[in-house]
């Protein structure tokens, strides 16, 4: 796996990450009447560039699904090593933010034990996500 293969992965994981966080179940009723389902009033009135956000939306929201599928696949211990990870990226977005050092990890874990195994999950994602066509071939130069 090269650098930018690595990369790419680490994007994915982000995305995916992001996704998941974002999950809230539907509780109740739908909003909307089962015979108008499909219309949108808000569609006709769409700018280019929103109708071009919902798309980028959507394809992210298909590709954290199948990044879903791949992780499901791995042992509890690997996707263990993916949340830790993920987590201890955005501990440090928030104590960068917030210019201090209040938010930590209360396990204390040793971080090259724990970067080391998010290095080898990297490693056994890459042929799954090859196989699913989610990484992108290397451009010559």
């Amino acid at each position: 796996m090269t650098i930018d293969e690595s990369n790419q992965i680490e994007e994915l994981l982000s995305e995916w990450y992001d996704w998941q966080a974002g999950y809230v179940p539907s509780l109740g009723y739908g909003r909307v009447d089962p015979s108008c389902r499909g219309f949108s009033e808000d569609e006709r009135t769409a700018t280019a560039d929103e109708r071009s956000e919902e798309a980028d939306r959507k394809a992210a929201k298909k590709r954290a699904e199948q990044v879903d599928v791949c992780v499901d696949a791995l042992t509890w211990q690997e996707r263990a090593a993916i949340q830790r990870h993920m987590k201890a990226k955005r501990i440090g977005a928030m104590n960068n933010a917030c210019g201090a050092k209040v938010w930590s990890n209360p396990r204390g874990l040793d971080l090259s034990d724990a970067h080391a195994s998010y290095q080898a999950v990297k490693e056994a994602l890459y042929p799954r996500l090859m196989t699913r066509g989610l990484l992108k071939e290397p451009q010559p130069a």
